[in-house]
């Protein structure tokens, strides 16, 4: 039985947090970013001054998950390269289709023709997947991965709550070294396991009956966008 309810936040460990806390030196841990220490008592006997004693026993609540631990050593390993990021990536997650979404685009789904890596960890390039102010969602089940503007994530609700860091697991910021060596905050990153069937957003289709814009399941969108 818990003593006390928990108390997660939706804010998640900011890039500095977690550079920090791998640094051989650091006072914080991994442990103590993504988990929250829980006490369970083997009795009802409160201790009076809500003191630690050596009967009290201690578990250890989610306060995220394990992908995003697997992020946070991504970020430390890559030192802000977006090559390293996408080679590691793909090592760690199958990812077979790369899609772009905007609401400005007349499909909101778009299947490059380059799917090879190179395309996507370039600044040079139209594919650069590695921007501030955009997301990086991936489907490991799928082998999908969208790269979405902010506005698509506003406009699909699902993705919505994963912005807003409603879920357990939360976003997280990939940092991108620049040529001072300075970092920016690039892409926003989110490994999620819900089945693409289930994730509905409004396409710019009209339906003709009552004029309203259509919902489209990103499953059945991305099946048609590769010719299923």
């Amino acid at each position: 039985m818990l003593s006390k309810k928990s108390t997660t936040t939706n804010v998640s460990p900011s890039v500095k947090d977690i550079l920090d806390s791998l640094e051989k030196d650091s006072n914080k841990t991994i442990t103590e970013l993504y988990y929250e220490k829980v006490k369970i008592h083997i009795n009802e006997n409160e201790n009076e001054n809500g003191n630690e004693n050596e009967n009290d026993i201690y578990g250890l609540n989610y306060k995220q998950k394990e992908n995003s631990i697997l992020i946070a050593h991504v970020i430390k390993s890559c030192d802000g390269c977006p090559e390293k990021y996408e080679r590691m990536l793909r090592k760690m997650f199958p990812i077979y289709n790369t899609f772009l979404c905007s609401t400005i685009f007349e499909n909101p789904l778009y299947f490059p023709n380059q799917q090879l890596m190179s395309y996507y960890c370039r600044e040079d390039n139209e594919l650069y997947a590695y921007c501030s102010y955009t997301y990086m969602i991936i489907f490991p089940e799928e082998g999908v991965r969208l790269l979405t503007t902010h506005d698509f994530i506003m406009n699909t609700p699902y993705l919505k709550n994963i912005a807003l860091n409603t879920f357990l697991e939360k976003v997280c910021s990939l940092p991108i070294k620049t040529d001072t060596n300075n970092y920016i905050e690039g892409p926003y990153i989110y490994v999620c396991h819900a089945p693409l069937d289930m994730i509905l957003y409004e396409s710019n289709n009209v339906s003709p009956e009552n004029k309203n814009k259509i919902n489209v399941s990103l499953k059945k969108h991305i099946e048609r966008c590769i010719n299923y």
